[in-house]
């Protein structure tokens, strides 16, 4: 039996933001989170599992794997829907369309979704292994419960439910995830007028929740924390690899071009170094080294035997995340502050109290003082 606790999910909640709020930059343990590489799919994995993408066995939703691919027998269509790319309207018609069968498939050209996979799995969908969520005797309130709602009451139905869900004393152990500052930081950006009122928002929530369960449960811990932080985009940049290596295929090279990280599957040895030498030359990003992969748990090459990362503040326009800048991103280096996640605890940690912790070292703690498997 897990608990007694209240452990609040926050998408995308930066930690250098903190400052500016009332009520959580006052918990007694504050830490700071740096995230893996890649996006929410593998840094909450982390959080949860203490999993790397190498034990994981994905990294972001989308991987080049042709031969289970679900839409190959659909490659005629898509070869013939190819053209409609270049009007911008109708091709996002046409992958809204598709999305509604199938679910969301960004904007990737429909002639290279015949090789991808969507293998990601959220630890908010699916029961992973060693998920510390899938743990008996946790009432789970997510927001991927009320996707059905408008974008903008998602995250005020898990509040209110969890609130009533406090009140009717069934349960000790609760997990809420509210997700939607993620969508604001994208959409409006970090320091926007809608951003900073979604902020001032949860920052009430945080406190309100946190007392009627502390009321409630006297011995109970409260622990808060989010999967990464969020940058403003300055600015686009193109990288066309088919106009210096020509079209992919089996036999050169495939890529998957998220908003900030490119991955490129090499089936051409001699492509590699020419690859590498263009996008270094780009002077926009770097290619994560074989150490730095090693370090974070990314070696396998079914990840993209090159993985290239844009600087902050830049994203990738066209890609396969829209042909339109977002105002704010995350996926760049880890390591950046602007990526960093929180750990807010109610009782006093030394342990971690203004440290910076991996996230994959977050499981540990999450699993030894909260959830006490």
């Amino acid at each position: 039996m897990a608990g007694p606790f209240l452990l609040i999910f926050i998408d995308s909640f930066p930690y250098y933001y903190l400052e500016k709020t009332k009520y959580m930059s006052k918990f007694e343990t504050i830490a700071k989170i740096t995230p893996g590489f890649g996006y929410s799919v593998n840094c909450q994995a982390e959080l949860f599992t203490g999993k790397t993408p190498d034990e994981l066995g994905y990294f972001c939703e989308w991987t080049y794997e042709p031969i289970h691919s679900p839409f190959q027998k659909l490659k005629p269509i898509f070869y013939l829907l190819d053209p409609v790319k270049r009007i911008y309207y109708l091709d996002r018609f046409f992958h809204r369309l598709l999305g509604k069968f199938v679910g969301d498939v960004k904007n990737i050209p429909f002639k290279y979704l015949c090789k991808m996979v969507k293998n990601g799995r959220s630890v908010f969908f699916n029961d992973l292994d060693d998920c510390l969520l899938n743990l008996p005797g946790i009432k789970k309130i997510f927001s991927t419960h009320y996707n059905y709602l408008p974008m903008e009451k998602v995250d005020y139905e898990v509040y209110k439910t969890a609130l009533g869900a406090i009140d009717e004393n069934k349960w000790t152990s609760f997990v809420i995830s509210l997700t939607k500052l993620d969508a604001v930081g994208h959409w409006q950006g970090v320091g926007s007028p809608r951003y900073d009122q979604k902020i001032a928002e949860l920052d009430q929530w945080v406190q309100n929740l946190r007392n009627k369960y502390l009321a409630k449960n006297k011995d109970g811990k409260v622990v808060v924390i989010s999967d990464h932080g969020m940058a403003n985009v300055k600015g686009g940049r193109r990288v066309d690899l088919e106009r210096n290596f020509g079209k992919p295929s089996d036999k050169t090279y495939y890529y998957f071009l998220d908003g900030t990280i490119l991955r490129i599957w090499i089936f051409n040895d001699k492509l590699r170094t020419c690859i590498e030498n263009y996008l270094e030359n780009l002077n926009i990003g770097k290619i994560i080294t074989s150490k730095k992969r090693k370090e974070y748990g990314l070696t396998n090459n079914q990840f993209g035997h090159i993985i290239f990362v844009i600087n902050e503040g830049l994203m990738f326009c066209p890609g396969f995340w829209g042909k339109r800048l977002s105002k704010g991103m995350h996926g760049y280096h880890p390591e950046l502050e602007s990526q960093k996640g929180i750990l807010l605890y109610s009782d006093y940690d030394k342990n971690i109290s203004h440290k910076d912790i991996r996230s994959v070292k977050v499981y540990s703690f999450l699993r030894d003082c909260i959830f006490k498997t």
